[in-house]
């Protein structure tokens, strides 16, 4: 948490904002798992091409 909206025993109301939370952790974590994804995509894609490759070249037999 970064901050804290409301004093211990304060009557709050409902949608009030009582705390904010430090979301950083949460974003790199977001974007590393992006970053992932993207680098299993690509390998993915480079070993499809491989595999479409040598089907072809086999196929010449």
């Amino acid at each position: 948490m970064t901050d804290v909206a409301v004093k211990d025993n304060q009557h709050v109301k409902k949608g009030q904002l009582l705390f904010t939370i430090d979301d950083s952790d949460y974003t790199i974590s977001a974007e590393e798992s992006r970053q992932d994804i993207q680098s299993k995509k690509y390998n993915m894609d480079k070993l499809a091409k491989t595999y479409h490759r040598k089907m072809d070249y086999l196929a010449q037999f």
